[in-house]
């Protein structure tokens, strides 16, 4: 494994569902103890961490990483090849002397979806009803990495003290313009500052404001443009918080600090629960339980979830783009697949069917979950069951939720193919079949696509840097084509022999099947 390597001073372990921690020594191999665990986690990112510090000057660094990764693949059967798996190798500079040493961590921090006890799988349950009953333009989920929001905070810190401390000798990188605090002292400064008039009460505004202002090289505040025409109250609540904000640190660009732009979204509402939230450039800021003062560490805000949640801007998600692609002047049966941490997408799919129900081309809804909680020994392919269905709207709500309560799928590999069919046998009207499927998942059951007699549209959820090729087989075999981040890719096109590109990646076409070639 190579590649470049992120120096922070230390890397602190924390103690959450969706991180496991694979110790090693300090300048030794590790011994893993828990091997069917590992592999029994859907992995999203690894993160290698050493020590600079070396006893000893001619120590081999690099050596001493080839074994750890050797012995890693070992224990988890390719994880240092999946395209799917994100790595980043972290370099721990704030360690003086051998004996400091032990106490920083070495070895694999694997980032994942959260292994659920049985009342978090509930919970996750609830948490998607709720959203039913009311739905809203965002979705608290999971907060899979919250590695890098320590990583982002610490290396923030390091670069703008060597900023002011800069004697020319080592070059500094970009770095945008950032509020001196933090990001949850900005959330804290807008909530403090937005100054609701008496007609964000009266009509009870709670509407989300885009705008963007400037920066200063000295980190003042310049210009405010609001990005559509707002209401004149709205804008005069947003110009005055912003006015009156400190100075930021200011982007540095070629090693000096220079002007730029900041593109805020803010939210401006008579509930003070919601007021102040914000995201920049649509991306939500990410928070830390030590940012957040002890008295409200128990609050059921929708921000404060976000200690190790982070809140979905809905219409942002592929899941919603990709439906505004459906074409409605076709029957859609419309399958999905609702196992573990699928909440934020099946939230965009109802946002998007609210948003839409005077044009909703869907004629059925199934909902799969791999089995019902069934043990894998017993998952047959064509009869893992775990499928609900209706064609009722009224009762798609319903139909989903037993489907979520049924189970929520234990492992990776999930029997999409058989839901489609039972949606083919129940819909036999219908004139496509779109399929909302796990993109970290591969499908169990491909080999039933012969009996799939219609085309299927295959939109692929939580896609990282490659498209799963069982997918691309889905649509290609069955004469259908993929939706992908709001765009329509056709696939029937390519022909034997041939390579096609998608999101970067590299497949080749044999003539029945992709396979994946390369990722950038």
């Amino acid at each position: 494994m190579t590649g470049d390597r992120t120096q922070v001073d230390k890397v602190e372990q924390l103690d959450v569902s969706t991180i496991t921690y694979v110790p090693s020594i300090f300048a030794k191999e590790f011994v893993a103890e828990n091997k069917a665990t590992l592999n029994e986690l859907t992995i999203t990112k690894v993160y290698y961490v050493y020590t600079l510090y070396r006893l000893n000057p001619s120590f081999d660094q690099r050596a001493l990483d080839r074994k750890r990764f050797h012995k890693l693949e070992s224990i988890i059967n390719g994880i240092t090849s999946d395209p799917f798996i994100e790595w980043e190798i972290l370099e721990q500079t704030g360690c003086k002397d051998y004996t400091e040493g032990k106490d920083y961590f070495h070895g694999f921090i694997l980032v994942h979806r959260p292994v659920m006890t049985e009342e978090e799988r509930m919970d996750e349950v609830n948490a998607i009803i709720n959203f039913f009953e009311n739905p809203t333009d965002e979705f608290v989920s999971k907060d899979l990495d919250l590695v890098a929001k320590q990583l982002s905070d610490s290396i923030c810190d390091c670069e703008f003290e060597k900023l002011k401390n800069k004697g020319g000798e080592e070059k500094l990188p970009d770095l945008r313009a950032e509020f001196k605090e933090g990001e949850y002292a900005l959330y804290k400064y807008l909530q403090k500052n937005l100054k609701n008039s008496e007609e964000v009460f009266l009509k009870r505004t709670d509407e989300w404001i885009d705008t963007k202002f400037e920066v200063d090289e000295y980190g003042r505040i310049g210009k405010i443009e609001f990005m559509q025409n707002y209401p004149r109250y709205l804008q005069d609540e947003i110009t005055m918080a912003i006015r009156t904000m400190p100075d930021w640190h200011p982007a540095v660009k070629n090693e000096k600090t220079v002007s730029s732009t900041v593109n805020l979204q803010i939210r401006v509402s008579y509930s003070g629960t919601v007021k102040g939230m914000y995201t920049r450039d649509f991306q939500k800021p990410r928070f830390q339980e030590n940012d957040m003062p002890v008295e409200i560490k128990d609050a059921t805000t929708e921000f404060n979830l976000m200690v190790d949640q982070e809140a979905v801007v809905l219409k942002a998600t592929v899941v919603y783009k990709g439906l505004d692609q459906v074409p409605l002047d076709q029957k859609v049966a419309l399958v999905m697949d609702v196992t573990g941490s699928m909440s934020s997408n099946i939230a965009a799919m109802k946002k998007w069917i609210n948003a839409n129900h005077q044009r909703m081309p869907f004629t059925s809804f199934t909902f799969f979950n791999d089995g019902d909680g069934k043990p894998s020994k017993k998952k047959k392919v064509g009869s893992t069951g775990g499928i609900y269905f209706t064609k009722d709207h009224n009762e798609m709500k319903e139909t989903m939720k037993n489907a979520m309560l049924g189970g929520g799928g234990g492992e990776r590999p999930e029997n999409d193919v058989e839901a489609i069919l039972h949606a083919l046998n129940n819909d036999p009207d219908c004139d496509v079949i779109l399929l909302i499927g796990d993109n970290y998942s591969e499908v169990r059951d491909l080999s039933l696509l012969n009996k799939v007699t219609k085309p299927v549209y295959v939109l692929p959820c939580a896609a990282p840097r490659a498209i799963r090729h069982d997918y691309l087989n889905i649509a290609r075999r069955s004469g259908g084509l993929l939706i992908h981040d709001g765009k329509i890719v056709e696939v029937n096109h390519v022909q034997k022999g041939e390579k096609f590109y998608c999101n970067g990646a590299e497949y080749k076409f044999d003539g029945r099947d992709f396979k994946l070639k390369s990722t950038d």
